[in-house]
């Protein structure tokens, strides 16, 4: 029963997309009644299936916009942490991607602050790709980021939280549970996990319709131009794979996508250019993967500058006798009574050495 209203929560934040909501809802909207009987039957699943696939689908999912500024809309229950992805279009809020998942049995044993903390910090981290390096607004319920940066003495779970967060630009906005129906809804659900979003090649696609960019090329190369299944793509001169023209706006997520990912791995520049020119193109391509792979921060952090000399190291001296032993081999050497090694060893107080022939360099 809680989880029927839970649903028709989320599906009824979003009615005003979905044509005859109340009539498709009705089914499960009856089990919710006082009094009514729990049956679950074919009509109840037929509901259910098809308001699913409307929550999924346009005119209720949309395409990310990356010109506009997006809204992540984050919860958490005593079972699990949900989070709505969206973007305010043409003055109209509209989903970009659902997520949710339960929680473990530690977790539930979590305060309300934690609980709520870890719902913006796994939300963030899974929808990474859209929201890193873009300053974007963050939803809740509850005070809980600003609790956690308020915190003198914060445990070092929050402290790992508050620092992972610190990598973001956002801006938190409180927002009443009345209003957060749709992230309420599913911190929930009592599934491991769900994740639904738009495909690489919708998000191209979508982008394409919104550039005018696209025809004006296409118009300026007949020959290397067309679509492919609805998709604008272009061909080099000499070549015979087309591969999708990427809108000016998407640029920056592609280049993302082959570099930043957690499956690309942050290869260099050649790499990364191989890795773009096998799905998409744009102009100057290879100076846009240039610039992007040298301003990359995690890779600058990895790679120490190139040619850089070892400082001097100030030597440690010894104190006694014995303290620093000197070990090191000479050779080969012209072969002398079946020698051709000298082990050489040096005491680095008294400076006292020894040089022991020996025929090689084995044990």
């Amino acid at each position: 029963m809680t989880e029927v209203r839970s649903f028709l929560g989320l599906a009824s934040y979003y009615r005003k997309f979905i044509s005859r909501f109340a009539e498709i809802a009705k089914p499960l909207t009856i089990l919710t009644q006082k009094g009514q009987p729990f049956i679950w039957g074919s009509e109840q699943q037929t509901a259910f299936d098809l308001i699913k696939q409307k929550l999924t689908t346009a005119p209720v999912l949309a395409s990310p916009d990356f010109s506009l500024p997006f809204v992540l809309a984050t919860d958490a229950s005593n079972i699990a942490i949900g989070a709505v992805l969206s973007q305010v279009q043409n003055g109209v809020e509209r989903p970009i991607a659902y997520a949710s998942r339960t929680l473990s049995p530690p977790e539930t044993r979590f305060s309300t602050t934690e609980k709520e903390t870890l719902a913006v910090v796994w939300s963030v981290q899974r929808f990474q790709a859209y929201l890193l390096g873009k300053p974007f607004v963050l939803e809740t319920d509850h005070a809980a980021i600003a609790a956690a940066f308020r915190l003198r003495d914060a445990t070092s779970r929050l402290a790992r939280w508050i620092i992972k967060l610190s990598a973001y630009q956002f801006t938190p906005r409180h927002r009443p549970g009345t209003q957060m129906r749709h992230a309420d809804a599913l911190s929930r659900i009592r599934i491991g996990g769900v994740v639904t979003h738009l495909d690489f090649w919708q998000v191209i696609r979508a982008g394409q319709e919104l550039d005018s960019w696209i025809p004006m090329f296409a118009k300026k190369h007949p020959s290397q131009v067309k679509k492919v299944n609805g998709l604008w793509c272009y061909k080099e001169e000499k070549g015979s794979t087309y591969v999708a023209l990427v809108p000016t706006s998407l640029r920056e997520w592609v280049l993302y996508q082959c570099h930043n990912h957690d499956l690309a791995g942050h290869p260099g520049e050649f790499k990364t250019l191989a890795l773009v020119k096998r799905y998409a193109y744009w102009p100057r391509l290879a100076l846009d993967v240039q610039r992007y792979v040298k301003s990359c921060v995690a890779c600058q952090k990895q790679k120490g500058p190139r040619g850089a000399a070892a400082p001097l190291q100030k030597p440690r001296l010894p104190s006694f006798a014995n303290e620093i032993i000197g070990v090191d081999l000479v050779g080969p050497l012209p072969e002398y009574q079946g020698n051709k090694y000298l082990l050489t060893i040096v005491d680095h107080f008294t400076k006292y050495g020894l040089a022991i022939p020996i025929p090689d360099m084995t044990a």
